[in-house]
């Protein structure tokens, strides 16, 4: 039996136990709360977070916050501030940061977003990446450095509807309480529901979004290059606006560091995007697209077992005593 094969049957295992544990302990993340916690302090003196730092800010627009994991004070992100695992990350109503994590992948967040650094561990001399990464509510745009001859590189981000595993690729996430759509630019990959996780993933490319609601399974359209590029812009810093002028310019390639630091520019009176309404819990039954899915074991037990983990670190944060696993899994 392949390591691959091997691994799919512990990730089928190992997933159903996960999901009903996480719901006999009352887990439940689906609501994403108010964009800045009740009761947070903001100081001025940035104190560093616990451990090593995982990245750092290369530029910011506006307010945003960082607020270390465990307490309730936040800082003013400013450009060159390390960043630490379990750092939330809140732009506000103005607000857009462009951050890097030490492997080089580069993350930008527009208005009204809010996103958790749940793990981040980039150890090149031991061929090992991992990065997990929530986004309760807003848009991501994540451009992961793609690493060759590594024994683990993992990249997943989690919404409250959907698990995205990742290679290397330029994506764009969409996350609401109840809708999430996840559109690939240059990139493979693989999403699942979170109410689905028995499923196969759905594996979107270039120029394909997944949308994943609430209680259906995900589904995917194509997304016009003129579509794509729109997108892109969103992104954009004010000065890149006015200093770009050619469409796609100012705009980074998929799996290359930033070249430029960025700049901290005064908060400018960028276009507030429309409040978008949540839609209502829709109703499961439609059909899987299972396309490509065939001899994509290795990369489907990957998504599979990276949101297995993710629902057992919740669980696992919830100071409760999960039962005995039954027996004991096949080893890789």
């Amino acid at each position: 039996m392949s390591v691959p094969t091997k691994r799919f049957i512990f990730a089928l295992w190992a997933i159903p136990l996960l999901v009903f544990a996480a719901s006999a302990y009352g887990f439940d993340d689906t609501d994403s709360g108010p964009l800045v916690p009740e009761g947070l302090v903001i100081e001025d003196a940035f104190k560093p977070g616990i451990g090593s730092s995982v990245g750092k800010v290369v530029a910011v627009s506006g307010e945003v916050l960082i607020v270390h994991e465990g307490v309730l004070r936040g800082y003013r992100a400013q450009k060159d501030l390390p960043l630490f695992k379990g750092d939330t990350i809140i732009t506000l109503e103005k607000g857009r940061i462009k951050f890097e994590l030490n492997d080089g992948s580069a993350l930008t967040l527009i208005p009204e977003t809010k996103l958790t650094i749940s793990q981040s561990v980039y150890d090149p001399e031991n061929k090992d990446r991992s990065s997990y990464i929530d986004v309760s509510v807003g848009k991501v745009r994540s451009v992961v450095t793609k690493l060759s001859g590594y024994k683990r590189s993992v990249f997943k981000v989690r919404t409250p509807t959907a698990v995205c595993g990742v290679r290397g690729s330029d994506f764009i996430t969409d996350a609401m309480v109840n809708i999430s759509e996840i559109t690939a630019l240059e990139a493979d990959l693989g999403v699942l529901s979170r109410d689905f996780l028995q499923e196969p993933p759905l594996l979107i490319t270039d120029f394909e979004k997944a949308i994943v609601e609430k209680g259906k399974r995900p589904r995917k359209e194509k997304v016009s290059r003129d579509k794509a590029e729109q997108l892109k812009k969103e992104f954009l810093f004010p000065d890149e606006l006015v200093e770009g002028g050619r469409e796609g310019e100012g705009v980074e390639k998929p799996g290359e560091k930033f070249e430029e630091e960025g700049v901290l520019v005064p908060e400018y009176e960028l276009v507030k995007p429309g409040r978008r309404e949540k839609p209502k819990r829709a109703a499961a039954g439609d059909i899987l697209d299972r396309e490509g899915v065939a001899g994509e074991d290795e990369e489907v037990s990957e998504v599979r077992e990276s949101a297995a983990q993710l629902i057992l670190d919740d669980v696992l944060k919830q100071d409760t005593v999960l039962p005995p696993f039954p027996g004991t899994p096949l080893s890789p």
